[in-house]
């Protein structure tokens, strides 16, 4: 999708920022946590990705991640 969109570049920075921000252990137990209703797992995805200026393919990849089970 990156490429063809041409923008390869950008979606790759992107992943960075989100290996970094999941890189963060009490990030990365918050969103594992099955306790934590999924709702407000999308909501935080959603604060990071506006305050991160995330592609929007990546944040919809995010949200499917999210609803996963």
């Amino acid at each position: 999708m990156a490429k063809s969109n041409n923008t390869l570049k950008t979606t790759a920075e992107d992943m960075e920022k989100i290996r970094k921000f999941f890189g963060e252990p009490s990030v990365f137990d918050f969103f594992i946590n099955p306790t934590i209703d999924l709702d407000k797992k999308c909501k935080v995805l959603d604060e990071i990705a506006e305050s991160s200026t995330l592609q929007p393919h990546i944040v919809n990849f995010l949200n499917i991640l999210a609803n996963a089970k």
